[in-house]
């Protein structure tokens, strides 16, 4: 036999390994497509995903999205004692507004309570009823009562609910009225509820009960550089810092050290290890390491930590 022969041979050979090679990579691309797309047709049906699509709501998304980027406050009244009405910035039992904010008017004379909206609306609470009026692109007032067994009902509406506006709904327990996303009204068997929403995060550098709370940041700041301290028993300065890290509303404290620490566990944890896989590196290497089984169970063991 030639050596050109033996050339021959030996490339079919090689040819012949690459080609089973090939097939095997291509074999196992197709399994893993498949094994993914069972997968997902599986959790389709199993997770039921199209019920899920058909209640998807982008209005309570929407409300979702809302509290990340304005506060709301709470004003309810409860049937049994009318003549208590608590004002509270996100209806925290601990942050009721004493005096209540500008936009909350008594009127001694009517007995009405007032909740004034930007938009000009207005939403009145008195003993035995609520009114809505003044609304933009609302055709009339709405007068909102309880029937002799408690429930809660639209006046005028009580036997045709579905002629009610499509920001209105009425059910047996409940009237929830949401004309935009900024003004909500819940009227319950036991209590009515307003929800007041304005663009911020009202609170974020001084909580509710801080000296400071009434002070923007400059403002703030401006302090530390005037010779008259708020806190006699401490300097501005001392009180600006002290007032944001205790903030009870937003703990920025406790945030701050939960970032410091986490970035601490990160470059401990990068270093330890950093320590450990340098050497397993060079056993799982197979230039250096002569022994496939001891190779393989670290190079899965180091899959299993990736994953």
């Amino acid at each position: 036999m030639s050596v050109l022969t033996l050339a021959d041979s030996a490339l079919a050979t090689k040819r012949a390994e690459i080609d089973a090679a090939a097939r095997r990579r291509t074999i196992w691309l197709i399994a893993s497509f498949a094994i993914i797309f069972g997968y997902l047709v599986f959790s389709y049906f199993y997770f039921d995903l199209a019920s899920a699509a058909k209640k998807w709501s982008p209005e309570r998304a929407s409300l979702f999205v809302l509290d990340t980027y304005a506060h709301k406050d709470h004003v309810s009244m409860r049937w049994k004692e009318p003549d208590k009405i608590d004002v509270a910035f996100e209806g925290g039992f601990r942050h009721k507004y004493d005096p209540p904010p500008a936009w909350f008017v008594e009127n001694p004379q009517t007995g009405g309570r007032t909740v004034n909206f930007d938009n000009g609306g207005r939403i009145t609470f008195f003993d035995d009823h609520v009114v809505m009026s003044d609304w933009p692109k609302a055709e009339q007032d709405y007068v909102f009562r309880r029937d002799a067994e408690g429930k809660p009902y639209v006046e005028g509406f009580a036997d045709r609910p579905d002629e009610l506006p499509s920001w209105m709904r009425a059910t047996e327990n409940k009237v929830e009225v949401r004309p935009s996303l900024y003004e909500r009204l819940q009227v319950y068997t036991s209590k009515v509820e307003v929800h007041r929403y304005e663009i911020g995060w009202k609170y974020f550098w001084f909580d509710f009960d801080s000296p400071l709370k009434d002070y923007s940041l400059f403002q703030a700041i401006g302090t530390i550089f005037s010779g008259e301290r708020i806190d006699p028993e401490q300097s501005n300065a001392s009180l600006v810092l002290n007032e944001f890290l205790e903030n009870d509303i937003w703990l920025h404290n406790t945030v701050l050290f939960s970032l410091v620490e986490t970035v601490l566990m990160a470059l401990l944890g990068t270093m330890i290890a950093s320590i450990v896989s340098l050497p397993l590196a060079f056993m799982a290497a197979k230039n250096l390491t002569p022994l496939p089984g001891l190779r393989f169970v670290l190079r899965r063991f180091f899959d299993f930590l990736r994953g």
